[in-house]
């Protein structure tokens, strides 16, 4: 896990055996540190992370990238060697925005173009082939206001609506084109001009409707389509089951499960549940949300595969779910689950962090 405090200092902690948390070796702390320092005062606005690596986009539109490059998935040009420092990665510039799959990635720029490169065994690319691409492509679609990546499948939604996919289809991530098959470059998905603030789990989707309402498709062999369906896998949306009406601020996704803030501060989270990452203090599986997590005046909230985050409105970092990398923050490694929001000792707004055992 990488986060950026008001102070512009980075701090990172778990796993780090590709040298993802950009430390400069391949150690993996088990409380937050101090990280990427090259990149200290340079104004991070948005860092993220794949499988094993990790991305930054800078204020002045640069992006640099580090950890696992096999596939080639740092967008540096080559492959093979991991990363332990960050590197700016060449051939991007005026980037507004970007999206991480487990080892592919997409850029958007302030003109509305976007980029690809890393893995492309299933197409996620989108340049026709199933060749990896080490260094960023810019595909043939304009106007481009969004973006979204799955596992091995990419989003992309114009201004008019249109809302474009390649990849992965297995699962019907992508709707019904090309019989659930992998489809290789952009194509126009029949959701289109239905839905906005795009969001991708594995092989599933998420995205809001006019009215504030969530829908999604794909993949849900482990109820994370949250409709109480027994289907493992839609290509048609079906609506997210809530109790209760209330305003969507933010949706995050990354493997099987997913996590959802509200304007008012409460997070709910569906789908796999095995690691205790809803932070209920129990590991149920929840075909679909029915009560929001037990955590007041969040403003932000984070997923990976096993681990759930939330930072509240005072700076505090609080983390829940599987720790064996101590993802989770704790100092205690035993503790291979955290099934309650446990304080990781990091102030993003002191810019501090403060052993929360002591």
């Amino acid at each position: 896990m990488i986060a950026v405090a008001e102070d512009g200092s980075i701090w990172g902690w778990g796993e780090n055996g590709n040298g993802q948390l950009g430390l400069g070796s391949k150690k993996s702390p088990l409380q937050p540190v101090r990280t990427a320092e090259n990149l200290d005062g340079q104004h991070v606005v948005k860092v993220r992370g794949g499988k094993a690596h990790m991305l930054f986009l800078l204020d002045d539109g640069t992006m640099y990238a580090c950890g696992h490059n096999q596939e080639g998935q740092l967008g540096l040009g080559e492959t093979g060697k991991d990363v332990t420092i960050p590197a700016q990665i060449s051939g991007l510039s005026h980037i507004v925005d970007f999206a991480v799959g487990h080892q592919h990635s997409l850029a958007l720029d302030a003109e509305g173009y976007v980029w690809a490169w890393g893995h492309n065994d299933c197409g996620q690319v989108g340049d026709g082939t199933r060749k990896n691409q080490p260094e960023p492509f810019r595909l043939p679609l304009e106007d481009i206001e969004e973006i979204a990546c799955g596992r091995k499948f990419s989003l992309a939604r114009a201004k008019d609506g249109t809302i474009y996919g390649w990849g992965d289809n297995a699962y019907g991530q992508l709707g019904d084109i090309n019989r659930l098959k992998s489809v290789y470059a952009p194509e126009i998905l029949p959701m289109s001009g239905r839905f906005h603030s795009l969001t991708c789990g594995n092989a599933s989707c998420f995205a809001l409707d006019a009215e504030g309402k969530v829908w999604a498709w794909g993949r849900n062999d482990y109820w994370q389509l949250g409709d109480s369906s027994a289907s493992e896998k839609t290509t048609e949306p079906v609506m997210v089951q809530f109790p209760e009406s209330f305003s969507v601020k933010t949706m995050d996704g990354f493997n099987i499960h997913t996590a959802l803030l509200t304007q008012e501060g409460a997070v709910w989270q569906w789908g796999a549940c095995g690691h205790g990452q809803y932070g209920l203090g129990k590991r149920p599986w929840r075909t679909l949300p029915i009560e929001a997590c037990p955590a007041q005046g969040v403003i932000s909230v984070a997923v990976n595969t096993y681990t759930s985050y939330i930072l509240t409105a005072y700076g505090e970092v609080y983390a829940s779910g599987g720790n064996w990398y101590g993802q989770a923050g704790t100092e205690d490694r035993i503790s291979h689950y955290v099934m309650e929001w446990t304080d990781t000792g990091l102030n993003l707004m002191a810019s501090v962090w403060e052993n929360p055992q002591s």
